[in-house]
């Protein structure tokens, strides 16, 4: 049925190593890529600890043709370096992808039910059908319940042989048939008002249960592409035509903490014949890790260029407070400097070597995640490029 709304539904859970690196991916890159395929309206990640699998994902597109169209294939079949990283780390992936063959009205939630069922491809339209019905219309009018979805799974969709997929193990299979359950009182109201509507039906009682709440909403009309003659900017538009997630929230359901660091919290040093100080700034704390934050300030003169090192980070940014810094970067033909009043975006990953500085540097170094590691690469640290050296393999 071409004209149905299609809908890609997917369970996963991720190497706990991996975790902070999975969350930057998906938020940063993975959903705001999917959500710019032609006939992609919509992108969500979902959350739970107690959850098996942790992690939801629900794309939601026009119509079911774009679930194998030209366009999302080609994502496909071409995953980034970053989301071949990313969905490597994936455990107990289920994907079900297909139509939306119900709805409820209502409006969106913060919290999701999901009612996983193998049944036939045939029984479960016949299922669907009955329960829209009866069961699902008295679901869709409990307390605390936002609205209703089922979700028809096409093997031909569900399955397809990517590139994206070939990095993947271990993968499930897929249910034939999903019912989402969204709702605005916690996944408790939704657990207690989904009970009862399917108290007395078999197949739904039976369901593979899992509770989840919303990360991440990405819609299509949130994003804006400009593009210049150097660079291309993604704009969000105005939080009161969309949000990424239902709010406002309250202080103890924030997406971060609220931490203002102490202008007398202490310096530390590396060693004691060290020529910079640093304090962090508590973003580690704040984020769950996912972003940290230094003030750094050299407290003897330049000694020599720290060598040709590269850091494990998906983001690397410097804003230059007094002083200036320059940097030498493999693959840039000049060196970089950076003075007091600049921000500079490193590119990640990539070698690069600190040879000179003010003897009054002082900055704010803020890097994605906030735990990350520092690979020395050797060599003379005085060279022009770094020397030739084998990957190191991630994960």
């Amino acid at each position: 049925m071409k004209n149905s709304p299609g809908i890609v539904v997917i369970w996963n859970d991720i190497l706990p190593e991996e975790r902070h690196n999975f969350l930057d991916w998906h938020s940063r890159e993975h959903i705001p890529e999917r959500v710019s395929i032609p006939g992609f309206t919509q992108g969500q990640r979902w959350f739970n600890a107690d959850s098996c699998p942790q992690y939801l994902t629900i794309y939601h597109t026009t119509d079911t043709s774009v679930l194998t169209s030209a366009a999302y294939l080609d994502r496909l079949n071409n995953p980034t370096p970053w989301t071949r990283r990313s969905v490597a780390a994936f455990r107990n992936t289920a994907r079900a992808a297909g139509r939306l063959v119900w709805q409820s009205s209502g409006s969106s939630g913060g919290f999701v039910l999901t009612a996983r069922l193998d049944v036939e491809h045939q029984a479960a339209e016949a299922l669907a059908q009955h329960w829209s019905a009866g069961n699902l219309n008295t679901l869709a009018q409990a307390p605390g319940v936002a609205r209703v979805m089922v979700a028809l799974a096409t093997p031909s969709a569900s399955r397809l042989q990517t590139a994206e997929r070939a990095v993947r193990s271990g993968d499930l299979r897929e249910p034939a048939l999903t019912v989402l359950v969204e709702g605005f009182d916690g996944v408790e109201a939704l657990r207690a008002a989904f009970d009862a509507a399917t108290l007395n039906e078999p197949a739904l009682a039976t369901a593979r249960v899992d509770l989840y709440a919303l990360q991440v909403d990405l819609r299509a009309s949130d994003q804006l592409t400009v593009t210049g003659p150097s660079k291309t900017l993604d704009q969000r538009r105005p939080a009161q035509q969309s949000t990424r997630y239902s709010g406002p929230l309250t202080l103890e359901s924030a997406m971060s903490r609220l931490a203002l660091t102490d202008e007398r919290s202490p310096f530390k040093r590396d060693a004691p014949d060290a020529d910079i100080e640093y304090r962090d700034l508590g973003l580690s704390a704040a984020t769950g890790g996912q972003i940290g934050a230094r003030h750094i300030r050299a407290i003897l003169p330049f000694q020599r260029p720290t060598g040709w090192h590269w850091h494990d980070m998906t983001a690397h940014i410097n804003i230059v407070l007094r002083g200036w810094i320059r940097f030498r970067y493999e693959g840039v033909g000049d060196d970089v400097t950076v003075q007091a009043g600049e921000c500079l975006s490193q590119p990640a990953g990539v070698p690069h070597n600190v040879i000179g500085r003010s003897t009054d540097l002082e900055l704010i170094e803020i890097n994605i995640p906030a735990e990350f590691a520092t690979v020395d690469l050797g060599g003379d640290p005085a060279a022009p490029q770094p020397p030739t050296r084998s990957p190191v393999e991630g994960g």
